[in-house]
């Protein structure tokens, strides 16, 4: 599933680009990298049902007392989960921005795109880890059947955003992770 989705995604970006030059228009395709966090007093964050993201679902279970489920503990990265690029909203709204201004600088048919992720890689243990800390609370994990299709270890190649966008995360892994267990106590009220 997850290389049918990365195929849609290039054939989608190829269409898009014909379009642009056909059309004379210009676009710019931004891949986010596990965007998650809430805004500076936890006043806007992310909610929808049903939720499918890690953040989101380790920081119901902390509250709620339900189990989490991981997919995969036997991958070949050090505590067996799969490693991935979590990135704050905040610094993704930054990102958009500088975005924005880049793309309208360029010339009728232009076409490119972009990773926005943190560029650097936490095991899903880590941040089960990290989240527990955070809540002072433990969560109740459960050790599913590795999802078909998920590579081992995905981060975000964010050289090309730091040159063209002059653009790179300033908010921590912790940060993202407070602002988020904010919201969740938050939206709980």
């Amino acid at each position: 599933l997850t290389r049918l989705k990365d195929c849609i995604g290039c054939i989608s970006e190829q269409m898009l680009a014909q379009f642009c030059l056909s059309k004379g228009l210009k676009a710019l395709n931004l891949r986010y990298f596990n965007p998650a966090g809430a805004v500076e007093n936890a006043d806007h964050g992310e909610r929808h049902n049903p939720e499918t993201h890690l953040i989101p679902n380790l920081f119901q279970a902390i509250q709620t007392g339900n189990t989490v489920s991981i997919f995969g503990n036997t991958y070949p990265t050090p505590d067996g989960t799969c490693i991935r690029d979590f990135i704050h909203v905040s610094d993704l709204a930054t990102g958009h921005l500088k975005a924005m201004s880049y793309l309208m600088r360029q010339a009728p048919g232009f076409i490119d795109a972009i990773n926005l992720g943190s560029g650097k890689g936490s095991s899903v243990q880590e941040i089960v880890t990290a989240a527990e800390k955070i809540a002072q609370r433990s969560v109740k994990v459960k050790i599913e059947a590795p999802r078909p299709g998920d590579p081992p270890k995905l981060i975000a190649a964010i050289e090309k955003a730091k040159k063209v966008l002059d653009w790179e995360p300033s908010l921590s892994l912790e940060a993202l992770l407070r602002s988020h267990w904010q919201w969740t106590q938050k939206c709980a009220s």
